[in-house]
């Protein structure tokens, strides 16, 4: 009778271990670990770290905003780091974790495929990635409980381009070609996309009645935290005659804010810049982050509302009605809580420094891009040499 017991409990325990190897590392395997337990747990994945002062503190900023308005949802925020090899193992154990996370969130298309490849072994769970479709090379697979936001980045930078090309007329008026800069982290898609904009806006003004051409420099720093590359392509772009430079790279374009401030504080020169995702005026004027001399040189920013975007999906998620499976795109039009998800930061010192000819030309294109009289060419419906063609007609010749 004891071996007969002895062996049903060797048995019981083979089993066991058995199921618990096959729950490990395998691809096919499918895990139901949604929460229970009647509380929204939300975490927000960083895949590098905060302090950019524009994207993923843009983000940030959105689950703060949950955190100050909605007790019934407990959120928390993982920074994973720089080293992209660990970031699909750390959203696995996101999904693993004994928070029981309900939503876990993600951002930029460096997390696609990853999401791709975890996001079909927890249907408990839902996904919501931003800045990205987790559909785009997808291989026929649907992603029935990931929501996607993308951004029409490349209508805010129009107005970027509109504003630095209209602005050089009054800081260059006897210059018969006015010189732009970009600078962008990596040459992908969505940073592409701000940049084809930006030319966008430029060759609008370019062929208005009674202004002079204006040509860019252009060049990506190969990463978004390199600020000390993007520091030193900004000065090689304002050396060379640029007297505004509009920056997508992140911690990377806080290199080029370095070189607009140390050229006024060290020479006198006075050069600006066009902030990104958030407004970085904002950023460098106030609280504990406050240099004046940074603030003053940041004319206006493109704004990708993240932080609204990600503030109403997580509302609607604990409203449950969010409507998994979908992507939306935001742009000029998508209003939330009566603020535009892109655009310009129309701030205090924008309506200070910019002249009020060149703010009504903004507003009304903004009307334009809207009702639809203007359309702004995407990278994402450019093939390259399209692409190269649009770069090349603005081009510091």
């Amino acid at each position: 009778m004891k071996k007969t017991i002895i062996k049903l409990i060797i048995i019981s325990m083979f089993i066991l271990v058995t199921i618990g190897l096959i729950g490990c590392g395998n691809d096919n395997e499918v895990i139901n670990d949604g929460s229970t337990d009647g509380v929204t747990k939300v975490c927000l994945i960083i895949n590098g770290n905060l302090g950019d002062k524009s994207f993923f503190d843009s983000a940030n900023e959105g689950i703060k905003m949950i955190n100050a308005s909605n007790p019934e949802i407990i959120t928390n925020v993982k920074e994973i780091g720089q080293n992209t090899s660990n970031w699909e193992s750390s959203l696995r154990e996101v999904c693993e974790s004994g928070e029981k996370y309900d939503l876990i969130i993600v951002g930029t298309d460096q997390m696609r495929e990853k999401l791709q490849r975890i996001a079909p072994l927890y249907p408990g769970k839902k996904f919501i990635i931003f800045d990205s479709d987790i559909n785009k090379e997808a291989k026929g697979k649907t992603f029935n409980n990931v929501y996607s936001i993308q951004y029409m980045q490349n209508e805010g930078s129009f107005l970027a381009g509109v504003l630095a090309a209209s602005w050089l007329q009054q800081l260059q008026p006897t210059q018969s070609i006015k010189k732009a800069g970009f600078i962008g982290g990596l040459k992908s898609d969505i940073i592409k996309d701000f940049a084809v904009g930006y030319y966008q806006g430029i060759q609008y003004v370019n062929a208005l009645s009674g202004y002079a051409k204006t040509e860019t420099y252009n060049s990506y720093v190969g990463g978004f935290t390199d600020s000390t590359t993007g520091k030193a392509q900004a000065l090689s772009q304002y050396n060379n005659g640029a007297e505004i430079i509009f920056q997508a790279a992140s911690q990377s374009g806080l290199g080029c804010i370095d070189a607009a401030s140390e050229l006024f504080k060290t020479k006198g020169i006075e050069k600006y810049i066009i902030g990104v995702d958030s407004d970085q005026y904002n950023y460098f004027s106030t609280g504990d982050t406050a240099d004046l001399d940074k603030a003053r040189r940041i004319v206006t920013s493109v704004l990708k509302r993240v932080d609204l975007s990600l503030y109403d999906t997580i509302l609607a998620f604990h409203a449950d009605t969010l409507e998994f499976g979908k992507v939306v795109e935001m742009g000029l039009d998508s209003i939330i809580d009566g603020q535009s998800i892109i655009g310009l930061a129309k701030n205090d010192y924008y309506l200070q420094i910019i002249p009020q000819e060149i703010r009504d030309l903004i507003d009304q294109i903004e009307i334009k891009i809207i009702n639809g009289e203007i359309t702004i060419k995407s990278t994402y419906d450019l093939t390259l040499a399209e692409f190269n063609a649009i770069e090349d007609d603005v081009k510091v010749k």
